[in-house]
């Protein structure tokens, strides 16, 4: 994970000396995909689909129509839902983080393309804020408790990579498409059981760059 970080690290210096500046990009995005855990899985339990929903805001600083660096901010819901046939038994632990992702970001192809590939790598930090942990018996009794008391781990860590295209609506304004996987470093600890996060999500986005902000600003004081 140390030479994961310094390659961002690396990449970061390299950007901020090689482009000259650009401006800033604000992109609002919406995820929804797969959610799992790895690690820790009772006997007689398999996986099962379960939702991931991710709602937030990007910033990103564009060096060149090449490369920006960039931070979000997210509302993540997540988790993971175990069933066990021979017993008829579902367990279902949803976990609702704040995910605060720090990512580079390249686009390719030339800037006057209206369909633009990109890929974006970077570490993300998520802060548990609730859920919960849910067992339906075969008699669909469910037996709950809260995600913050069952885990003693309340900060989760690790690296997420996307990609994706751009495709520009006008001027500063694009609508973005991603496919993004999300690998976590740290052990969360549940009852003396452990496990880190996985998820797999496809994500739509809105993104409008500085300039074109500006001149929305000035249209609506000529109004």
């Amino acid at each position: 994970m140390k030479n994961f970080f310094l390659l961002i690290l690396s990449f970061c210096l390299w950007t901020s000396v090689s482009f000259s500046q650009k401006g800033w990009t604000v992109n609002d995005k919406f995820t929804i995909g797969h959610s799992w855990t790895n690690g820790y899985k009772p006997a007689n339990y398999n996986y099962k689909f379960h939702p991931l929903v991710q709602v937030g805001r990007q910033a990103i600083y564009n060096f060149s129509d090449h490369a920006g660096l960039g931070f979000g901010t997210f509302f993540s819901t997540e988790g993971v839902t175990l069933v066990n046939k021979t017993e008829k038994l579902t367990n279902d632990a949803r976990m609702n983080y704040i995910r605060i992702p720090i990512f580079a970001n390249i686009v390719f192809g030339d800037a006057d393309r209206k369909v633009r590939p990109r890929i974006s790598l970077g570490p993300s930090v998520g802060f548990l804020v609730g859920g919960k942990s849910l067992i339906e018996n075969k008699d669909n009794i469910l037996l709950g408790k809260k995600s913050k008391k069952l885990l003693d781990t309340k900060t989760d860590i690790g690296a997420l990579v996307s990609i994706g295209f751009n495709t520009q609506l006008t001027e500063g304004i694009t609508i973005n498409h991603d496919i993004g996987y999300y690998h976590g470093f740290t052990s969360n600890k549940a009852e003396n059981e452990h496990f880190t996060h996985r998820n797999l999500g496809l994500s739509v986005g809105m993104a409008i760059n500085s300039d074109a902000i500006k001149k929305f600003k000035a249209g609506m004081h000529r109004k």
